[in-house]
Parts: structure tokens; C-alpha cells; sequence
């Protein structure tokens, strides 16, 4: 997906709560830091495109999916990459 500058994270409480202090530079607090963080933090726009992006998360995801597997069966035909019966996952 394309935000023009950063990205997102979509999942639970847990994982989001982790992902705010890192992007926060490590700190829940100001000046105490509970682990190495960035400054991840998107712009407004970036942000709004970001949105935008995540109403066509399925289709694009159908699409590399498929993408991959013509690359996985053209690539690797004597060699599989997944095991037969497992579901795709890629990133």
C-alpha cells in the first residue's frame, strides 16, 4: 500500500499498545524510555492516503498472492517453495 511517507499497522490492543511506545522513541512517558524507538510518526495526508489505501487491502492482497504464485510456480517447478496443501501467506 501507498502512504506516500511511513505506513500502518492494523492488529489488537497488545501489539498496538507496543507499536505506539516505539513509535513514540520507546517511551510511554516523557524522558523514560521502556525500549529503543523511532520517530515514527506520519504526516495528516500521509495518513489520509494511508486510509484511502486500506479500503483496497483484499484486492491488492488477492493480487500479489496471485503474483506470487505464478512466480513460485514458474521459479521454483522442480522445487516447491510452500509445502502442497499450505496456504499462501506473503508480505
Amino acid at each position: 500500500m501507498i502512504t506516500g511517507e511511513g505506513g500502518m499497522i492494523t492488529t489488537d490492543d497488545e501489539i498496538a499498545e507496543r507499536a505506539r511506545i516505539i513509535r513514540n522513541h520507546g517511551q510511554r512517558e516523557r524522558y523514560i524510555h521502556e525500549c529503543l524507538g523511532y520517530n515514527y510518526r506520519m504526516t495528516n495526508i500521509a495518513a489520509a492516503i494511508g486510509l484511502a489505501q486500506l479500503k483496497k487491502l483484499d484486492k491488492l492482497n488477492e493480487r500479489r498472492i496471485s503474483n506470487a504464485r505464478y512466480y513460485d510456480k514458474r521459479l521454483n517447478a522442480d522445487k516447491p517453495y510452500i509445502a502442497p496443501n499450505v496456504k499462501y501467506v506473503f508480505h
